[in-house]
Parts: C-alpha cells; structure tokens; sequence
C-alpha cells in the first residue's frame, strides 16, 4: 500500500539563534541538568511554549511525555537569572515537589515524564526489534517511520497509514539508521540528536493511540514557537 505524507505549512518570522551547539553532537554534552541557564524571562504563553524556548535558547534537549494537561496552561511569569537547567524546569512546571511530573536525564536529553506510574505512556518503553531508514527529512523519519515501526510491533497485520508531520521544516535530514532493540523514546532522541537537536512531544490520543511530534531547533524561534501550538492544538483536540 502506498504511503503518504502531509506538511502542514506554517508562517516564518525571524527570531533568535539558538546557542551553537558542538558539531557532531547536536544535543550537546550529557548532564544537561546541570547546564548553566544565565537568564530565564517568561511573559506569556504555555508551559510547553516556554519550556521549548528554555531548551533552544540554551542548546538543551528535550523529551517531554504529557501526562496532564497542566503543560498546555498559561506559564508563569518568570525572571530570573543564573539557575540550573532543572532549576529552571521546576519553576517553569510550578512543581517544586515533582507530584506532577519528574524530570531526569537520559544521555544528552531531559525528559520530562509523569510523576505517576499510571499516568506513563509506556508504550515510549517499547522495543523496536530493527528500526531502518535511508537519509531523509528528519520530520518523516521522526513522525511517520517511527509510528509505523511501532504500530507494525503492536499490530503484525498492520500494513501501513496516511499520516502528517507538524511544522515546515522538510530539508534537515538525518539517517541512515539501522538500529536494533532500542526504545520508541530512544529512537525518538537518537533522531533528533542527527539534527540540530530539539524537543519531542509525547501524547495519547483520545482512541489510545500513541501520537508525537518532533519540533527541531531550527533557524527561527518563532518558527518553533508556532510548532508547538500546532502540537498543543493537535493535542487538544484528539487527547481524553
């Protein structure tokens, strides 16, 4: 069955530069926790808005795993300078005593998970067996590939879908990928990592079906900015 993919266009504005990042290592070095934020400044937006602004203006990477809807709410207004990263995370997620949602690392990554066994998607934990791909557009790989990969692990008689990826970014290509045994959520890292880093989204969906987006730390803030409301709109309108 043949297979397709939709790329939702969305406006671009110039922003700001992301801080550069190593070559060859496009999440950085590990212990992200710890890495140095100089200045926090947070006036409107989500949680999840702001927490994308964190990770790209100080070269951090993320993976965040909804549990509640408390991220897609109105963040604080935060000012402050010369914290840690996980400090920085905690006032943004208004859970200084992670009920709501932990944070920890895993390599070059932060994720952001549900405090909560039963509020986890543990559909993240899953093996693929063998996870191949050629060189193509980071967003394909991330969004319809590894979906597929997954339903296919889920489902033997699964034979493929139309999807859509979120954001306007097509030309960042990662791969050639020919991975066994690692998780959807380590894939989902080791894909993004290719690219010039970036957050990954996590959700289940209304019919229980696993969703995500991959929102890369391109040349435009704003441009990442509009992804993740497209993502929180997404979500909004196909999770419980």
């Amino acid at each position: 069955m043949p297979r397709f993919f939709v790329v939702l266009i969305l406006p671009t504005l110039s922003f700001t530069q992301p801080v550069p990042l190593p070559d060859g290592n496009s999440c950085g070095e590990t212990s992200p926790l710890k890495r140095h934020v100089s200045e926090l400044n947070v006036e409107a937006g989500t949680v999840l808005a702001g927490i994308y602004s964190l990770g790209y203006e100080n070269g951090i990477c993320l993976g965040i795993e909804i549990g509640d809807k408390s991220i897609l709410g109105a963040a604080p207004r935060l000012h402050e300078r010369d914290l840690t990263a996980s400090a920085a995370l905690q006032k943004l997620l208004q859970d200084g005593d992670g009920d709501t949602y932990r944070v920890r690392e895993e390599g070059a990554f932060i994720l952001i998970q549900p405090a909560s066994s039963q509020g986890r998607l543990h559909w993240l934990d899953q093996r693929i067996p063998r996870f191949k791909s050629d060189r193509m557009p980071m967003k394909y790989v991330a969004e319809f590939q590894l979906k597929g990969a997954l339903a296919a692990v889920r489902n033997p008689r699964y034979t493929g879908s139309i999807g859509n990826v979120i954001g306007d970014d097509i030309t960042t290509k990662v791969g050639p990928f020919d991975e066994r045994d690692k998780s959807v959520g380590q894939l989902l890292s080791l894909i993004l990592n290719q690219s010039r880093g970036g957050m990954w989204v996590a959700f289940q969906r209304s019919d229980q079906k696993p969703d995500w987006a991959a929102i890369p730390y391109g040349k435009s803030e704003h441009d990442g900015i509009l992804n993740v409301g497209a993502v929180a709109r997404k979500m909004s309108s196909v999770s419980p």
